[in-house]
């Protein structure tokens, strides 16, 4: 496998198409938007996709990458936002695309290789349950405020809906206070943290 189970890293900066940047050492250290850590001694791995980068602009928009996490099979999750399709500008939707070892799009995951969670306006912490299910934080504005988002996926990119019936659960933590997640964790039983 090309990456480390339950690797995680963090970071993002503007740009069309995320790209993911695996180094030689077979560890994903980056997955930022047109940047990549320059560590001595280590390069881009240029099996990885083409010439060490993938990217993946979902419905031709501009596509930001938040967070990552790596399944035991070695696929690449990433978490981040997206505008919708048809949606007016300055609309944004929380965004789960997943990646094959190689940086192939997983074509088989949601709608093409991506999911797109129109509950949540940004993306910004994705974890792996033990059960191989994906669960994603962000926060989602609407006329009461901002609350935090949580989507759950089945590990085809569906919405989970044994997860508060439609996948999705938002929550405000002080009344009339913005509430966002930022990044998240399942434990052994399953229990999201």
């Amino acid at each position: 496998s090309r990456f480390s189970p339950g690797a995680r890293t963090r970071g993002c900066r503007q740009s069309r198409r995320l790209r993911l940047e695996p180094l030689e050492s077979r560890e994903m250290l980056n997955a930022a938007p047109s940047v990549y850590i320059d560590v001595p001694g280590r390069e881009l791995d240029t099996d990885f996709g083409s010439e060490g980068f993938v990217s993946l602009a979902v419905e031709d928009q501009n596509t930001f990458g938040n967070d990552v996490a790596i399944q035991e099979d070695g696929k690449i999750v990433v978490v981040g936002t997206t505008r919708p399709p048809g949606s007016g500008v300055g609309t944004t939707a929380m965004v789960v695309m997943r990646f094959g070892a190689d940086g192939s799009i997983d074509t088989g995951f949601g709608l093409g290789g991506s999911r797109i969670v129109n509950a949540g306006n940004v993306g910004y912490g994705v974890a792996i349950g033990p059960d191989g299910s994906i669960v994603a934080v962000g926060n989602g504005w609407d006329i009461s405020g901002s609350s935090m988002v949580i989507a759950k996926l089945t590990t085809a990119g569906a919405l989970d809906g044994g997860f508060d019936g439609d996948g999705v659960v938002s929550a405000t933590f002080i009344s009339g206070r913005p509430s966002t997640g930022s990044d998240i964790a399942v434990q052994g039983d399953g229990r999201i943290v």
